[in-house]
């Protein structure tokens, strides 16, 4: 990703984050959700649970998609405090290549990367573990 992309992502990150300020986290990702098959990549600018994710296509919120991870070790666990935490740390603000698997209108369960490595193999690792305590 070139240097001025990730400039502009960062200052999305700075907008999204004044506008989760405002908004109920439910509706910050507007984005449209590619069809299954269809890789989405990007950063991650917003974890909504411990389950469920947003994947910045662009600097705006509104094509910002939003993903319920295909992973069981989240999907048992991400109403949890601690669940979310673990995804933040694992994932937040990090490189995403998720592969969409399903779709009910507009939301989609995607199998992730992150910055090259299955996602729920991240959250068990120690320093993950660790990131996790301090997340809010």
């Amino acid at each position: 990703m070139s240097r001025s992309k990730r400039i502009l992502i960062a200052l999305g990150l700075l907008l999204g984050v004044a506008l989760v300020a405002t908004e109920a986290q439910a509706g910050v990702c507007g984005g449209q959700a590619p069809p299954v098959g269809a890789q989405l990549k990007g950063p991650v600018l917003q974890v909504i649970d411990g389950g469920h994710l947003c994947v910045a296509i662009d600097t705006s919120p509104s094509t910002w998609v939003e993903v319920q991870v295909l992973d069981p070790r989240l999907v048992r666990a991400s109403t949890s405090d601690d669940a979310r935490r673990r995804l933040m740390a694992a994932a937040f603000a990090r490189d995403a290549v998720c592969v969409i698997t399903g779709k009910t209108g507009d939301k989609v369960t995607a199998a992730c990367m992150i910055d090259g490595e299955h996602l729920g193999a991240r959250l068990n690792q120690p320093e993950i573990v660790k990131a996790a305590q301090i997340w809010r």
